[in-house]
């Protein structure tokens, strides 16, 4: 087996003892990534330098209601609450098991004495390096050589077609739509990312089990596969549909 630098490579038997890794010719799979999260994360603190001395950027830049929401479960749970509580009515509305990503997330972003805007964007960024890798290692499985390269920078920063509609003036989903792309659920929240992530998973783990040849790794896929379906639904309940 010859050893391999590049990123991506492709399998060549010679015969049924020899196989060859012939490398692809690709930039690297990090950088892209870095480029990515870079694009993702530099907009955020731009607006948050540039703010006003009498105002405050909220931490939004899409969706700006749905920040709030995040927010107040990231403080609850940093208060010590594993179950959400509605605070924006004035009706009582009894806590229940919701954003427990976000409960979560407050308690940690606590233990650390973090912001909980801090919190939410580094878990947002983390959340995004976690879909990109899960990105790779599902291409790799594909086998698809000097394809893979293409197939990736495809998932990571492609849209829809709304460009070429905006000058007319309309705005499709896809220019708003935090969960229509990959690249605009990058500036938006972590429990898309992570809900995408879970998809990858089960993914990953079906493609596995296509290859199995024991009862035991068959079993391990299973379990991966029902944790990937579980994470999802506590995390991001709408990524159940597509997965089922």
């Amino acid at each position: 087996m010859v050893s391999l630098t590049g990123i991506w490579a492709t399998n060549l038997t010679l015969d049924n003892t020899h196989t060859i890794m012939t490398p692809q010719p690709t930039a690297p799979f990090w950088r892209w990534s870095a480029l990515a999260l870079l694009i993702a994360g530099v907009p955020h603190l731009l607006a948050w330098l540039s703010s006003p001395a009498n105002a405050v950027f909220h931490g939004a830049l899409i969706n700006m209601d749905d920040l709030s929401v995040y927010l107040s479960a990231m403080r609850q749970g940093g208060e010590g609450a594993w179950l959400f509580r509605v605070t924006f009515t004035p009706e009582e509305i009894s806590p229940k098991l919701t954003y427990p990503f976000y409960l979560l997330l407050g308690r940690m972003g606590g233990w650390l004495g973090l912001p909980h805007l801090l919190t939410f964007h580094a878990a947002r960024l983390a959340s995004g390096g976690l879909v990109m890798a899960c990105i790779y290692v599902l291409l790799r499985r594909m086998q698809l050589g000097a394809a893979s390269r293409d197939a990736y920078l495809w998932s990571l920063f492609a849209g829809g077609f709304g460009w070429l509609f905006a000058p007319f003036g309309w705005r499709l989903p896809d220019f708003y739509g935090t969960q229509w792309t990959l690249f605009l659920s990058l500036f938006h929240t972590p429990h898309f990312l992570l809900g995408i992530a879970a998809e990858l998973v089960i993914m990953i783990a079906f493609l596995q089990a296509s290859q199995s040849q024991t009862a035991k790794e068959g079993a391990i896929t299973t379990i991966i596969i029902a944790f990937g379906a579980l994470g999802a639904g506590l995390v991001y309940p709408y990524r159940i549909l597509p997965i089922y």
